[in-house]
């Protein structure tokens, strides 16, 4: 059912507009099936059209409000199996143009109890999306979406976030066949570099050691400890230079490596440290989440 709402007389907060291209020319409503007045509403529930409206250079149909209510200035309700409550098109502009000049209001809300709340499709070869969010002020984010059902482990509900320097920042787990990073070469060249990946959350930390006598005793970074889960981390060494290490204690404030069969070399080393993030579930290669389900 599509309803449409007539304005008030004060100002003027939220404008729609269907089908629209810059130019001038008239407005024709070519069909309107069985279109009855009740009060602000018309309304019409036949097996047709309700009502539609064309037009070859010009706005075809605009409605407008300043209700302080909640009311929008036109709605679009759809009860049957598929459909869309409103749809535009446009063979030259913007099948849909939308605006709010009110603070903390939206220009575009949709809604669904049972299906997508918004969905978006193109057919374009070329450099095009299926949906184009674009920031106009410099503080603006591109992007946010969150679940209010759901809270993040931060606080908060579970939300994505793409900020006004396109950094990505999800609450959950970001999925995917390759994850890639951009850097830049000394050559300025813009490259792509590929993530390690692990059957199972882990942090790592790096340094290097000096053994004395044969033994080295190597404390845990301080903010590196007081993430992971300082009771159970593996720790790798490599010796730079000729004799053979192993780790003889390790102890969740830092560990201890030596020299084999007693031996008393004095040398630097490496080492590695991996352990699972306290805030990580300890699971081993967990099972995908279902593709979402499409149209």
């Amino acid at each position: 059912m599509l309803q449409l709402k007539r304005p008030n007389r004060t100002a003027i907060v939220g404008t729609f507009a269907i089908g629209a291209a810059i130019s001038v020319s008239s407005v024709s409503v070519v069909q309107a099936g069985h279109v009855k007045p009740d009060n602000k509403v018309y309304s019409c529930k036949n097996s047709t059209t309700c009502l539609t409206a064309t037009s070859t250079k010009a706005t075809a149909f605009s409605g407008m409000t300043n209700a302080s209510n909640g009311d929008a200035a036109i709605t679009g309700d759809n009860t049957g199996t598929f459909g869309a409550g409103v749809q535009g098109s446009s063979s030259g502009g913007s099948g849909g143009l939308f605006f709010s000049s009110l603070a903390g209001s939206e220009a575009v809300k949709a809604v669904s109890a049972v299906g997508y709340g918004s969905w978006s499709e193109s057919s374009a070869n070329g450099n095009f999306a299926a949906s184009y969010a674009r920031a106009s002020d410099k503080a603006t984010s591109i992007f946010y979406g969150e679940n209010t059902q759901n809270a993040s482990g931060s606080g908060g509900n579970a939300h994505c976030k793409i900020d006004n320097n396109a950094n990505l920042n999800c609450t959950g787990t970001i999925t995917g066949i390759v994850v890639n990073e951009r850097h830049s070469n000394l050559a300025g060249q813009r490259v792509l570099t590929y993530a390690a990946e692990s059957t199972s959350a882990s942090l790592e930390d790096v340094g290097t050691g000096h053994m004395v006598g044969g033994t080295a005793s190597i404390a845990l970074d301080r903010a590196f400890g007081s993430m992971i889960d300082r009771n159970h981390y593996h720790v790798f060494v490599t010796p730079e230079g000729d004799a053979a290490l192993y780790v003889a204690q390790k102890t969740p404030s830092g560990f201890v490596i030596r020299e084999t069969h007693g031996g008393r070399s004095m040398l630097d080393f490496e080492y590695r440290i991996v352990s699972r993030p306290l805030d990580a579930a300890d699971t081993r290669l967990p099972e995908a989440p279902a593709e979402p389900e499409r149209r």
